[in-house]
């Protein structure tokens, strides 16, 4: 019976005929080199990380988060609350501070009370003088100084003219003057009526233009003229009307004064 074996060791490999090299030509160029070009480098390779699970359930990640929240609002309301009670204790401060502001005028107010009364007299007596002025400046804010008013009247007569009688009405503080009833005369506060004598013929428009010169002149009318045959003395009676300019105005009140 015959067994197929496999020969042991390495075949000899069959041996090739080798070719003989022709010799370079002496005179030929030599060939250049090739040029090798750079490869562009590509995108570095990403690094191999190993992979990851979230294993945790999400009920964990809704705790955390409520307690995130839980912890900011117990924050806001301590906040608040320290906000809040700053306010209140600002306001009870503040309503203390009034309140004692209150009570030290109202005991600066009770001891000028006391100070005041010891001298009740000089206030009585100040309010009475007082009340005094007053009634001085209401009765004579009409007052007409009727004497120099009169020398005025006298004074600016023609020469050898002589009052020889006068009668003068003026308003009084509690019933205002009966004023004309024609629109051209004047307002009016007093008149006065006089006669006068005179030892030549008078001219009746030189006296009303000397009397107009007269603090509140209004207007002058003559209502008689006569002469006397026996003395040859002519006797002239006229009215003359004044306004508010002929009062004296010696109670008002001076100027920088209180009074």
């Amino acid at each position: 019976m015959s067994i197929l074996t496999r020969p042991i060791g390495k075949s000899k490999s069959k041996s090739k005929a080798v070719e003989p090299v022709a010799a370079p030509a002496q005179d030929a160029p030599a060939a250049p080199a090739p040029v090798v070009k750079a490869s562009k480098a590509g995108p570095a390779p990403a690094l191999a990380l190993s992979p990851r699970a979230n294993l945790l359930p999400p009920e964990i990640y809704d705790n955390r988060r409520k307690r995130r929240i839980r912890r900011n609002l117990r924050l806001l309301v301590f906040v608040v609350a320290i906000v809040v009670a700053g306010a209140v204790g600002g306001s009870w401060y503040l309503g203390f501070a009034a309140q004692a502001a209150v009570q030290d005028a109202r005991a600066e107010v009770d001891q000028l009370n006391l100070d005041l009364a010891k001298f009740s007299d000089i206030r009585q007596t100040q309010t009475l003088i007082a009340t005094g002025d007053a009634a001085l400046q209401v009765g004579g804010s009409s007052d007409i100084d009727w004497a120099g008013y009169i020398s005025q009247l006298q004074a600016n007569l023609p020469a050898g003219v002589t009052i020889t009688s006068i009668t003068a009405d003026s308003q009084g503080i509690e019933e205002p003057y009966t004023q004309p009833s024609t629109p051209l005369e004047g307002s009016r506060i007093g008149t006065l009526t006089f006669s006068a004598e005179s030892p030549t013929a008078p001219s009746i428009p030189d006296w009303i233009d000397s009397l107009s010169t007269l603090p509140g002149f209004v207007d002058a009318t003559p209502t008689s003229f006569s002469r006397d045959e026996s003395t040859g003395v002519y006797t002239l009676e006229l009215v003359m009307h004044i306004n508010k300019d002929a009062y004296s105005y010696k109670y008002a009140p001076k100027q920088g004064t209180d009074k």
